[in-house]
């Protein structure tokens, strides 16, 4: 509200009377933005209207009208409070809005009282920051973010150095406790390890990997205060073994003359290591040192894991065979599941102490005969070459293994009862025979068809005019059967004509007698 000396001096028509009243009817009157008032408390003044009526020639100051009784207002005031609630509500809707409004009454309220408690929170900065230009600041909310800005800072370099300091000292103190729980852990393992039986060797090693960095001292103290050649030194050098090469020799010669329940561990603990140990090994089995025949077999168990496909095993088979029949039989699983990779090998030369009817022998057929059933439980074939020659006792431990194989064995046992008829028919007549081996190295014979081949040379007389029968049974090669007169001149030849490797010549000469070979 204004009164009319006001508004004449903001229109500037001070000393324009009549032109001021002209601005105030247009404004009045026509373009109504402003209204006639009465000022607040005339009536409780007790002001009153002049008894003289408007039209009457009176001047104003007759009536009791000063130039300052009149007052004006803009004609939309009463509605500015709604405006600004309506204003303030929709600019609550947004956060751009409600970031604007927070600024302007943090700055009123730090304006009044400028300390640190009364600027923005971490948050309310973040908030205003984000959502706010600073461009539109004013002055005195520049002047309060700023502190703002330098207030949050110091607080949170603080904060962060405080959190830091006690991240690392929390994280230093766990690591501490951890490191004294593995070497106690670590500790515990070389102590159970030293007093553990064989079988639990392998297992408690593996548990040490996670914890080398303790245990590896604890091993050599223990390794170098053991006696020669006990079980701490044994187990403690197994152990050291993963990180120390240097034991390879040690176990090596603990190998040779391990029980034989041991002779597996020490054997996979070496594994890595065969290459190197190889050629020894070999040498071991072949030409053991006099004395130390023993070693044969623990050699050769290692070899059967490390080589198993190594010719040298035609060879040596025999031999280990011969020291295998004569061990302990309580001993008989582990070596049978040492020497399980190489079983083929050992087949046939464990034939023949099964066949070996000799009383003085029987402990050895009976191992034999053991370790056949197991080598040879997948191989009908064998089985049923074993079963012909078997014993009352060895019939009861082969026949169960080929329960449910007729149909693998019934054409070997058919061959058989085949081949035994026709010897029992002709056992009378038998002109000759006899057995051998064909090796490598034998005069060769050159067929008329195929090519010339490792041969044994027999001479048999034969009459003339009569049938004979001419056989060649083997079970490790394909054998062929070749008839030749005395000049060398073929007569007759067969391959495979008796059956799986066998070979069946039937024949007969002219009427003049004659030598055939």
């Amino acid at each position: 509200m204004r009164s009319v000396e006001d508004l004449r001096a903001a229109s500037r028509y001070a000393h324009r009377p009549r032109d001021f009243e002209d601005l105030r009817r247009i404004l009045d009157s026509e373009l109504r933005l402003i209204t006639p008032t009465d000022p607040e408390g005339a009536d409780d003044r007790g002001d009153k209207q002049p008894a003289c009526q408007p039209d009457e020639p009176t001047s104003k100051a007759a009536c009791g009208y000063e130039k300052n009784d009149r007052y004006y207002q803009l004609t939309h005031d009463y509605l500015v409070p709604s405006l600004r609630d309506w204003l303030t509500r929709k600019q609550k809707e947004t956060r751009r809005g409600r970031a604007e409004l927070l600024l302007a009454d943090r700055a009123v309220v730090w304006k009044a009282r400028p300390e640190n408690r009364q600027l923005p929170s971490l948050l309310q900065w973040l908030q205003i920051r984000w959502w706010t230009q600073k461009k539109n600041w004013t002055p005195q909310q520049q002047k309060m973010m700023g502190q703002a800005s330098r207030y949050h800072a110091v607080r949170t370099a603080i904060t962060a150095v405080l959190l830091a300091v006690a991240t690392f000292t929390g994280l230093t103190i766990r690591d501490q406790v951890v490191e004294q729980q593995k070497a106690t852990l670590a500790k515990g393992l070389v102590d159970a390890l030293v007093n553990a039986d064989m079988a639990q060797v392998r297992a408690i090693v593996d548990q040490m990997a996670d914890y080398r960095q303790w245990t590896d001292q604890h091993l050599r103290d223990e390794n170098g205060k053991a006696a020669d050649k006990s079980r701490q030194q044994l187990h403690t050098s197994l152990a050291l073994l993963p990180v120390d090469p240097a034991q390879v020799d040690y176990l090596y010669g603990r190998l040779l003359d391990a029980e034989p329940q041991h002779v597996a561990v020490i054997r996979d603990f070496l594994a890595p290591h065969k290459d190197e140990l190889l050629p020894k090994l070999w040498v071991v089995v072949a030409t053991p040192a006099r004395g130390k025949e023993a070693q044969r077999l623990r050699a050769a168990a290692a070899l059967a894991k490390y080589d198993p496909a190594n010719a040298k095993w035609a060879k040596v088979a025999s031999l280990v065979v011969n020291d295998l029949v004569l061990e302990n039989p309580v001993y008989l699983g582990q070596w049978s599941e040492a020497y399980r990779p190489v079983r083929q090998a050992l087949l046939a030369p464990l034939s023949v102490y099964f066949k070996d009817r000799s009383p003085e022998k029987a402990a050895e057929r009976t191992l034999a005969t053991n370790l056949l059933a197991e080598y040879a439980a997948d191989n009908s074939q064998v089985l049923t070459d074993l079963l012909l020659e078997a014993d009352e006792r060895q019939y009861a431990r082969l026949f169960p293994l080929l329960a449910g194989r007729d149909v693998d064995c019934l054409p070997w046992l058919a061959e058989e009862i085949a081949k035994k008829a026709r010897v029992a028919a002709i056992r009378d007549k038998m002109v000759f025979e006899t057995q051998g081996m064909i090796a490598d190295d034998d005069a060769k014979v050159k067929p008329l068809q195929g090519s010339a081949m490792p041969a044994k040379r027999y001479e048999v007389r034969l009459q003339g005019g009569k049938n004979y029968e001419l056989t060649m049974d083997s079970k490790e090669l394909d054998s062929f059967l070749l008839l030749q007169d005395k000049a060398g001149n073929e007569l007759a030849w067969n391959d495979d004509g008796g059956g799986q490797l066998n070979s069946l010549l039937l024949y007969t000469p002219r009427r003049e007698k004659g030598d055939a070979t």
